[in-house]
């Protein structure tokens, strides 16, 4: 569906909510269910009729139909999106609107994302913390080289579906041009966005921040600034000096002073920099596949190396007889014949020596019980 054919209508909820999970309501997709909500839509996930692929479908949150207009323009940058094909972003496959509600359709992710393993497993090891932003970090350098800014990099929208973080909800990124860098309405989560974005200036840099806080975070387990409103914690991003909590891994931290500097220009010169830079600490490539939780839960149930018998570290593991096929095993097999008929002889010999040892012992029974037979035979006639 092109942008351009869709008119935009006053949008009506509540016929959204009452139809949604009827057949062909949405054109060539069927609702399956709710996979979460937030500031700017609702997520769900389908299923495309026409080859049976999960996908997810975000409706976006409008109130009025000029609103709706101005989110459509700015989803006609999907037709340059959907041209993307990096395996560390979701995919961006349609657009459109129902109801007067603008919605775009994604790759299905899963619903495991990095919030969520931080939530239920606590703060990364450094490497491991290392190797995933570093594939991060390669999915945002992607976006820009697209001419693209995300402006809402965050642990939720980082998918870990098959051990592969995907950065995701990318949809509504700025189209960026030399004659407009800046925003033309609020982006990002507050927890993470640049400090440059209270005065609604942003540009490549801003993402680069972001992915400081959410480094930040996969360490320490929490983000750096916190407060009771998003005025407060936007303005310690402006002010507050950058603090490090006890056992922060100091080989990360010069890392996530230069993302996180103040001014735009201290931060990395490109996402593709940071990524460099942290596989330059330790951390995997971005080739490397993080485990998923179900992956690191049969892990943590498999018996380890020090439960099972051998081979410990430092030996190798057994390897199998490899069978020699031509002349050498030809040859192999004509040197050990001659050891393989005299196995076979003394094993028949001992068989034959048993079976003559047991018929000796049967015949010296049979020979004693006929003794035994007699005597009593010659005792009863003697008796008549």
């Amino acid at each position: 569906m092109r942008v351009e054919d869709v008119v935009v209508t006053q949008p009506d909820w509540e016929h959204f909510y009452r139809h949604l999970r009827e057949p062909g309501f949405l054109e060539g997709y069927q609702i399956l269910g709710l996979l979460g909500h937030g500031t700017f839509g609702v997520v769900y996930k389908a299923r495309k009729l026409s080859v049976g692929r999960p996908v997810a479908v975000k409706f976006l949150k409008v109130d009025d139909p000029v609103t709706g207009e101005a989110v459509m323009r700015e989803l006609a940058s999907l037709e340059y999106l959907a041209q993307l094909d990096h395996p560390n972003l979701v995919s961006i496959e349609d657009q459109g609107a129902v109801d007067g509600i603008p919605y775009i359709v994604m790759g299905y992710a899963g619903e495991e994302t990095l919030a969520l393993r931080l939530a239920e497993e606590g703060p990364l090891p450094a490497a491991e913390a290392a190797g995933l932003l570093a594939q991060v970090c390669s999915g945002v350098q992607a976006l820009h080289d697209h001419g693209f800014v995300h402006f809402d990099i965050k642990p939720a929208n980082i998918f870990l579906r098959g051990g592969r973080p995907r950065l995701g909800d990318y949809g509504l990124a700025r189209l960026i041009t030399t004659s407009r860098r800046t925003l033309s309405f609020g982006r990002g989560t507050p927890l993470y966005m640049a400090p440059e974005l209270l005065d609604r200036k942003g540009d490549e840099r801003s993402d680069i921040y972001s992915l400081g806080v959410v480094l930040f975070e996969t360490l320490a387990g929490e983000p750096p600034f916190t407060g009771d409103s998003e005025w407060e914690v936007m303005r310690k991003h402006e002010k507050e000096p950058l603090r490090f909590p006890k056992g922060f891994p100091k080989v990360m931290r010069p890392l996530v002073e230069k993302a996180m500097a103040k001014r735009p220009g201290a931060r990395f010169a490109s996402a593709g920099k940071m990524a460099e830079a942290l596989v330059g600490t330790g951390g995997k490539a971005p080739a490397y596949v993080l485990p998923s939780m179900k992956a690191r839960e049969r892990k943590r149930e498999a018996p380890s190396r020090r439960n099972r018998p051998g081979p410990f570290p430092g030996e190798e593991e057994p390897r199998e007889k490899e069978e020699r096929g031509g002349i050498p095993g030809a040859l192999d097999a004509f040197l050990l014949l001659p050891g393989r008929i005299l196995r076979m002889t003394f094993k028949l010999s001992f068989r034959i020596f048993g079976f003559a040892l047991e018929l000796f012992v049967l015949v010296f029974v049979l020979s004693i019980l006929l003794r035994v037979l007699g005597r009593v035979l010659e005792g009863f006639i003697g008796i008549w």
